[in-house]
């Protein structure tokens, strides 16, 4: 299990589930930077890349283009 992972299970007493509900890709990128914002003080870039690359993402919308724009963001996003 990845350190963030880890991190997130012990400061929330195993009470954390590890993916994400988007309605469009801009909000995948908001909540994407907002984790590397967040993490970049206590952890290293690989450590956060592990973290966004385990994630669960799922598209709550009905459009298909946006759906695969969505997974094409997640797997593209790079931490610097």
């Amino acid at each position: 299990m990845n350190t963030i992972l880890n991190y997130m299970y012990e400061q929330r007493k195993g009470m954390y589930i590890h993916a994400l509900e988007v309605e469009n890709s801009y909000e995948l990128e908001s909540i994407l930077d907002s984790l590397v914002n967040e993490f970049s003080k206590l952890f290293t870039d690989n450590e956060i890349q592990e973290f966004i690359d385990t994630l669960e993402v799922y598209y709550i919308g009905e459009d298909p283009d946006e759906e695969e724009q969505i997974y094409e963001t997640w797997r593209n996003f790079k931490v610097n």
